[in-house]
């Protein structure tokens, strides 16, 4: 059975294989949590959209601080890799080719573009 809303706002009871009406809505309730809540308000409600300080618990300290250590760990790497890069990403640019055909510089300042898209992610 579907708990069907009317146009006037009525609720009423149908079938499953009811085809709902022009104006008519339902709703399907969907209930979802995480396995397990390792961050709370401090008062041991879980954690939401409100403002102020959130708390770790303490059993889960453990996985907290190796969390940490693995982004602290990947940042060094990151950084003795080479691939953070300090000052400008980009080259600095040269003159504008001309091309006595527009189209030819019409197409290469598209291509030049999409490798510029493509690349962005390294940046």
């Amino acid at each position: 059975m579907k708990r069907i809303k009317g146009r006037d706002g009525v609720m009423r009871e149908v079938d499953d294989d009811y085809i709902i009406q022009d104006g008519e809505s339902f709703t399907i309730p969907l209930t979802m949590m995480d396995s397990r809540s390792i961050i709370h308000d401090g008062t041991g409600r879980p954690a939401g959209q409100r403002p102020g300080f959130l708390f770790g618990d303490g059993n889960d300290q453990a996985e907290l601080d190796a969390a940490h250590a693995q982004y602290r760990h990947d940042l060094e790497a990151r950084w003795q890799s080479g691939r953070w890069q300090s000052g400008p990403s980009k080259p600095a640019p040269s003159a504008a080719p001309t091309h006595p055909n527009p189209e030819a510089g019409r197409d290469a300042a598209y291509l030049q573009y999409r490798r510029d898209i493509e690349e962005r992610w390294r940046r």
